[in-house]
């Protein structure tokens, strides 16, 4: 948290790069094995880590580096925060679409 100005090896700013695509990628490849595992008696389950500081910054999604606006380590982390936010808010939507397709649920909490 609040760490100096950075970028991942992609060049997505740091706090964006590791607290949020990151986990995004992960949970994107999980979710078929995720599925596939779930059953009506237990559901899959997905937890995403946010934090009160997603109210520090929406997703800023024309400037998600922050380079238009200006760094702030506590903006950047603020916004990682929201995004895993709307990735939780994701999942649930996915797993409602996925259990009318194949009856698989995911329950989902951020």
């Amino acid at each position: 948290m609040a760490c100096p100005e950075g970028q991942t090896k992609d060049a997505f700013e740091a706090h964006f790069g590791t607290n949020h695509l990151a986990h995004f990628l992960l949970f994107q490849l999980l979710k078929p094995a995720l599925l596939n595992t779930s059953t009506p008696d237990f559901n899959s389950r997905v937890v995403s880590v946010s934090s009160i500081s997603h109210i520090m910054s929406p997703i800023v999604f024309d400037d998600l580096d922050l380079k238009k606006s200006g760094y702030h380590p506590h903006k950047a982390y603020g916004q990682s925060k929201t995004a895993n936010i709307y990735l939780a808010n994701e999942v649930i939507c996915c797993s409602l679409q996925a259990r009318q397709c194949t009856g698989s649920m995911l329950t989902s909490c951020a």
